[in-house]
């Protein structure tokens, strides 16, 4: 959803939309940039001054640990994040690793992957839990 609205054209403004995964493009578009929507890609000092038009940079999420903060206020250019943005995500995320431990999930996965299916140890099986009572 964020690509689309971010893709849409606005007045005076070129968005670029550039796959995480091609450096290359990320790279290439850096001399250009006024602003950077960040989501993982490290921005370190290197990649920060062959930004040379670079203002912002506004990480979606909380964390700005990818980025060199001290290179960025070096350079004049604000980083910003977006706090609670992806609070659901995360904490659904972490109800689903809850139950995929107490449910024994990585496990019974190797072994159903190795050709072992459900037959595994019974120390293991009866780890196996329920959320009730916890």
């Amino acid at each position: 959803m964020l690509r689309q609205m971010v893709a849409q054209p606005r007045d005076g403004w070129q968005v670029e939309v550039i796959d995480d995964r091609d450096v290359a493009a990320f790279d290439a578009a850096l001399p250009g940039a006024d602003a950077i929507l960040h989501v993982l890609s490290p921005l370190d000092r290197a990649r920060l001054e062959r930004a040379p038009k670079l203002t912002l940079v506004q990480k979606i999420g909380v964390g700005v640990d990818t980025i060199d903060l001290d290179a960025a206020r070096a350079l004049g250019i604000g980083v910003a994040n977006m706090p609670g943005t992806n609070a659901q995500a995360v904490a659904e995320h972490a109800i689903g690793l809850m139950l995929a431990v107490l449910r024994q999930v990585p496990a019974f996965d190797a072994a159903t992957r190795a050709g072992e299916g459900w037959t595994m140890a019974p120390a293991r099986v009866e780890r196996v839990g329920e959320l009730a009572g916890r």
